[in-house]
């Protein structure tokens, strides 16, 4: 009887396998949002209903629909094999993978503004916010849909500087924020017809922009009332300290032990640091002094004022 596993079967199989991880990888990784947006234009109750939360099953469906294609023309015509040796196949089968990865580029911006929109859209705002969470880059769509989903959660203030990062000026986010109310389908980034988009609240844009005097009046009232300083979100706590040293008539009035011990701390190493770089001609300080008081301080709201704030 012969042998179900002989060595040209096994090969063939090897051979499949690498075409059902393509397949998979390609239509559940690099092109699931792309594929998604077609599924919604195409079937679009079925795409919101079932789709918007499991975009890796278009790749398991891809996969299932393409790879006995694959697998029975291959077996009926011999296609790989007239390639010549079992090594030229398998490079054949590298070069056409990559031929096709440059043919068909993935747009990595786009593909995590569109994860992130459609995250929020379902209600899924800790993971809408940590998209993108780990990229040097970033778009004033993504920053102002992450915005979004921290505010949706009421967690602007203790996670919006988490990471080193440059917002945009005002103008640039107001444009980004109309650009979200738009149809994914015709370019913007609304999943659902129910999905709402708040506007960016006065403090937080004062906060954004570094003018703590309108951020210190219009922030409510709410984080002013509690008993317990240190209940109040700490980029808020840290900005209201700022404030406080940099007003020599201060609206209200704010104290936090730690805090204080913090900044005080953040001076003393960009006074240490400032001697042992002197700023350039451009700054008030040097970019290896930026770079350290990063690695120390940057996640804190006083590295983003001092470093980051747009056109400061």
């Amino acid at each position: 009887m012969r042998s179900l596993f002989t060595s040209n079967r096994r090969v063939r199989i090897c051979q499949y396998a690498l075409f059902g991880v393509f397949i998979f990888y390609f239509t559940a990784v690099l092109h699931a949002e792309d594929l998604l947006l077609i599924a919604l234009r195409c079937f679009p109750e079925i795409t919101t209903k079932h789709l918007l939360a499991h975009p890796q099953a278009i790749g398991t469906c891809s996969t299932l629909f393409l790879l006995p294609i694959i697998i029975g023309t291959n077996e009926k015509w011999h296609w790989l094999s007239r390639l010549g040796s079992t090594l030229r196949q398998f490079v054949a089968i590298f070069l056409g993978f990559f031929i096709i990865g440059i043919i068909i580029p993935s747009d990595e911006q786009t593909n995590l503004e569109r994860q992130t929109a459609r995250l929020y859209a379902i209600g899924l705002y800790e993971k809408a916010f940590e998209v993108g969470h780990n990229y040097p880059f970033t778009t004033p769509r993504l920053q102002v849909l992450r915005l979004q989903a921290l505010s949706a959660n009421n967690q602007v203030g203790q996670h919006l500087f988490e990471e080193t990062l440059y917002y945009f000026p005002p103008a640039i986010r107001h444009q980004a924020l109309k650009q979200l109310s738009i149809p994914v389908t015709l370019g913007g980034l609304r999943y659902l017809d129910t999905t709402k988009f708040q506007s960016e609240q006065h403090y937080i844009s004062a906060l954004l922009d570094g003018n703590l005097s309108l951020f210190a009046t219009t922030l409510p009232r709410k984080y002013l009332s509690l008993k317990n300083s240190s209940q109040v979100p700490l980029y808020y706590r840290q900005a209201l300290l700022l404030y406080m040293r940099q007003t020599t008539r201060p609206i209200l009035y704010f104290a936090d032990d730690a805090t204080e011990t913090n900044y005080r701390d953040f001076l003393d190493q960009q006074c240490k640091l400032r001697l042992q770089y002197p700023p350039d001609s451009r700054h008030n300080y040097s970019i290896s002094e930026k770079n350290k008081m990063n690695f120390f301080y940057g996640n804190t709201y006083w590295y983003y004022y001092f470093y980051e704030i747009p056109q400061k």
